[in-house]
């Protein structure tokens, strides 16, 4: 009886992976681990770090598509002034050139 009382102590039974780790409802079973406190915030530091790298981006990238919208306009300003001095150089070509015949 004194050796069934040590197997028995020896013989604890093994966890089993559901006590171990957490696993989803669905097949096939997933276990997982939750994270600690330590990891979690060092998860959303780098998520910060993201997304104000992403925001910093995004502002640079609006200030480029803001510089370039502002070249188009002049440069189609610029066209139509060119233009119309181009017409006002032609009609008096024509009106000079008719007051002559």
């Amino acid at each position: 009886s004194v050796r069934k009382g040590k197997k028995k102590e020896e013989d604890a039974p093994a966890k089993l992976l559901d006590d171990l780790f957490r696993k989803t409802k669905c097949t096939p079973c997933i276990y997982w681990l939750p994270l600690t406190a330590e990891q979690i915030v060092v998860k959303e530091e780098m998520r910060r770090r993201h997304m104000a790298e992403h925001e910093r981006r995004m502002a640079e990238m609006k200030k480029v598509e803001r510089e370039r919208e502002r070249a188009r306009i002049m440069q189609q300003q610029q066209r139509r002034v060119t233009t119309t001095r181009e017409k006002e150089k032609h009609k008096k070509r024509s009106v000079s050139g008719s007051s002559k015949k």
